[in-house]
């Protein structure tokens, strides 16, 4: 079974009004008998180049995906979201409501940060005036969003949906409204795909309080999450890091291999 990841770049507005980047990360699996399978779907900027690394890397065009698996509705993590018109997207029901609220107030028009406000007073973004927290949010449903996106094919963690055995869904809440993360178990190793629930190696050297320097909707929530993940034996597989092997944190740098052989 051939896996690997893909990298593309978030934009945001920085507090000088500057453009920062980030670097955002998808897992790709292509199995002979559920075919292609995407876990996160990376940003919305470069969406060309992150569906031409599909093609000539794994040879996974956008109607040979039949699953994809998302840890939560950040933009930045749901960037190619209606480019593949054969799959269903796997979320909990919360996420995908709470966007769609998120949507439509802003195609009426409105200022989705006092929906954000309203639903958690931690709401914050590292690097954008206080004034303005939710530009670089606001700015890609505009650019990105339109009403397709209400109907694509959804299945809900919360009904229980039909998907390989080898995957098992696990709650993960804290960092938004109800993120998921996902255990891939193979042979040797078994992957765990993050998201922003543990996004990146640094999390291991940061204090069990400490909120990282990033947006965690319920704080508490979000320590207990973190907290689980910390005993995880595998390969994490998170939003903003390439994967790592959790005994030595040592990075997966290539991004092309063979999950079922023993990379580690």
């Amino acid at each position: 079974m051939i896996g690997g990841y893909i990298v593309n770049d978030f934009l945001f507005k920085q507090k000088d009004g500057s453009i920062g980047k980030i670097k955002t990360f998808f897992f790709v699996i292509k199995d002979e008998k559920f075919g292609a399978i995407l876990f996160d779907l990376g940003s919305p900027y470069y969406q060309d180049n992150a569906l031409n690394e599909l093609k000539n890397k794994f040879g996974i065009l956008p109607e040979d995906v039949r699953l994809v698996f998302l840890t939560h509705m950040h933009p930045d993590h749901v960037g190619l979201l209606g480019k593949f018109p054969n799959a269903a997207y796997v979320t909990s029901r919360a996420e995908l409501e709470f966007f769609f609220k998120l949507a439509r107030k802003m195609r009426e028009g409105g200022r989705i940060v006092y929906i954000l406000r309203e639903a958690s007073s931690n709401y914050k973004m590292r690097y954008m005036n206080p004034e303005d927290d939710d530009d670089s949010l606001q700015d890609c449903l505009e650019t990105f969003w339109d009403d397709r996106m209400f109907d694509l094919h959804y299945m809900f963690y919360d009904d229980n949906p039909n998907i390989p055995e080898w995957i098992e869904i696990i709650p993960a809440p804290g960092h938004y409204v109800f993120p998921l993360a996902y255990k891939v178990k193979r042979r040797h190793h078994d992957f765990l795909v993050t998201g922003d629930s543990f996004s990146s190696r640094v999390v291991f050297q940061q204090e069990l309080d400490s909120m990282n320097n990033e947006m965690q909707m319920f704080p508490k929530e979000y320590i207990m999450t973190k907290t689980r993940f910390f005993s995880f034996n595998g390969i994490f597989v998170p939003g903003h890091d390439r994967p790592f092997y959790s005994k030595t944190l040592r990075s997966l740098r290539k991004n092309i291999f063979d999950i079922d052989e023993k990379l580690f």
